[in-house]
């Protein structure tokens, strides 16, 4: 007999995408590039202590590079919020922020997750940005292989 399939989330939650409105008015200020951008957002493996003293805190790090170039854009170590779609709500504004930071408005910015698709899609949409779910990132694969290969070190 066939198990049936679990659906998560078990119910639709209603995420609140937390970016500053200035980021959003600096980027919008923007000409738009021909850029590329690759991005993901993946569990660092690497644990803090819990300063409630509560099992130790797992951390996320969202990178986003320039799939040409292979130029590493954003690098940003996050912490898992009280929930889980507490860090999903925080994960556009890291990268706005930091787009911003470089003026850069890209006119494409591709996924693998549907979760970072669903995240991004309303932010690019209001900046113009075509948002695109692929099957590989080239470019940021690379950057993750040289990323572990500097932790080892």
């Amino acid at each position: 007999m066939k198990k049936a399939n679990h659906n998560f989330p078990a119910a639709p939650r209603n995420l609140r995408l937390i970016i500053d409105g200035e980021v959003m008015e600096k980027l919008k200020a923007e000409e738009q590039c021909s850029l590329i951008i690759e991005v993901d957002a993946f569990p660092s493996g690497m644990l803090y202590e819990n300063p409630n003293g509560g099992a130790p805190i797992l951390s996320f790090l969202l990178l986003a590079v320039e799939a040409e170039s292979g130029f590493i854009l954003c690098t940003k170590l996050y912490e898992v919020g009280a929930t889980v779609e507490d860090s999903w709500e925080r994960v556009p504004g890291f990268l706005f922020t930091e787009l911003a930071r470089h003026s850069v408005r890209p006119a494409q910015i591709n996924v693998k997750t549907p979760w970072l698709e669903m995240l991004l899609h309303p932010p690019c949409d209001a900046l113009s940005i075509e948002i695109k779910r692929v099957a590989q990132l080239p470019s940021l694969r690379e950057a993750r292989k040289l990323l572990r290969q500097m932790m080892r070190k």
